[in-house]
């Protein structure tokens, strides 16, 4: 199971976790300077992943489904119902009360989303080219 996040959203929630992890950290003064660190901008290279993913597995043997969907109300049930079908446990109703491993609360300045969406435009050109009308709409907006 592969599970893509919008690519500015996982960025940013990335930089908000280092800082959990790393006290000090200010993510809002290494917006820019970390699209430069390998380790965030692979966890991002969904082309990449999937091309290794794939020179690995057969196509039945791969399930991609995108993380908006999971909290999307009229889509999370039928993610999670094809989710657990391909690895073949039964659906439960999910209940989304808690939150896990949640990161600071901290909105990405509007002024830095264009150069971050530029940044990744390979990334979201390549996902809407693959999965098209199933790439979440948000995705494709700024």
């Amino acid at each position: 199971v592969f599970l893509m996040r919008d690519p500015v959203s996982r960025y940013w929630s990335h930089l908000r976790f280092h800082q959990m992890m790393n006290p000090g950290f200010e993510p809002l003064d290494h917006v820019e300077s970390f699209l430069e660190n390998q380790d965030f901008w692979e966890r991002t290279d969904y082309r990449k992943t999937i091309q290794e993913l794939e020179s690995v597995f057969q196509a039945e043997d791969i399930c991609y489904a995108f993380y908006e969907h999971l909290f999307s109300e009229n889509k999370h049930a039928r993610t999670l119902k094809t989710i657990t079908a391909f690895i073949d446990v039964e659906y439960r109703e999910a209940t989304f009360k808690k939150a896990v491993n949640q990161s600071i609360a901290l909105d990405l300045p509007k002024e830095k989303t264009p150069l971050l969406r530029d940044a990744f435009s390979p990334i979201y050109n390549f996902v809407e080219d693959r999965f098209g009308t199933a790439v979440p709409e948000n995705w494709l907006t700024d």
